[in-house]
């Protein structure tokens, strides 16, 4: 239909609260965090990286772009990304006949975990890595342990994944260079990331997610604070 967002999410496309998700909004939206997490120092020059995934058959996402400035994107600046098996590449909105973007633009380098992440755990409908200081800190003292352990903080209850008064551990991944085989490390260790949703990078940061933005922006604000608790207890 003329008009139409050919990327809105169908009937029959399980997404749950992203269900109807356009193109549109999901490029606003996604501009807007990357704005916000930029003036909190969380993506610090072009670091960092967002998506929003806007439809599961094929699996389509909105991503940040590789080597620009989070704090000045603007939601035309966003690109879309379809997986087909094991390739994934731009969409064919908006390309220019050499399979490119008008401006140039390339998706962010390390779209393959965020793929990784989204097959992981289907329900997924953001996925957020950002560059704090104290998860920086945090992730590189404990990688040699796989984990940050925690227990009786209050914060720990915002992880609705976490059981009632059970133990937090956070996992903390080592930081591999070859993104394409950082995706796989995620898949293989999927099972240990089911209880927080979210994970620490030794020399790196953090990323998070949600079934939404929303629920993915909170998980990353409780990371932040858990980090930076822990790196304070640590220090007395």
């Amino acid at each position: 239909m003329k008009g139409s967002d050919p990327f809105a999410v169908t009937g029959s496309d399980p997404l749950g609260p992203f269900k109807g998700l356009t193109l549109s909004r999901a490029r606003r939206e996604l501009a807007r965090y990357a704005a916000l997490f930029y003036a909190r120092g969380w993506m610090p020059g072009t670091s960092g990286n967002l998506s929003l995934k806007i439809a599961s058959r094929p699996l389509t996402i909105v991503i940040t772009p590789s080597g620009v400035d989070k704090g000045e994107l603007t939601p035309h600046d966003l690109l879309v990304v379809t997986k087909w098996g094991s390739r994934w590449g731009l969409a064919p909105l908006g390309l220019t006949q050499r399979g490119q973007t008008p401006s140039g633009l390339r998706p962010s380098a390390e779209t393959a975990i965020h793929f990784a992440l989204y097959e992981a755990f289907p329900t997924t409908g953001a996925v957020f890595h950002v560059h704090t200081v104290h998860s920086t800190l945090v992730a590189t003292r404990h990688v040699r342990h796989g984990a940050v352990r925690m227990r009786g903080l209050e914060m720990l209850k915002g992880f609705e994944t976490l059981a009632p008064n059970a133990p937090g551990a956070i996992p903390v991944l080592p930081n591999i260079d070859d993104l394409a085989a950082f995706g796989d490390h995620v898949k293989r260790h999927a099972a240990r990331l089911r209880h927080v949703p979210g994970f620490l990078i030794a020399h790196h940061g953090m990323s998070c997610w949600g079934k939404t933005g929303g629920e993915a922006k909170q998980h990353l604000e409780l990371m932040d604070f858990l980090c930076q608790y822990l790196w304070e207890w640590q220090r007395r």
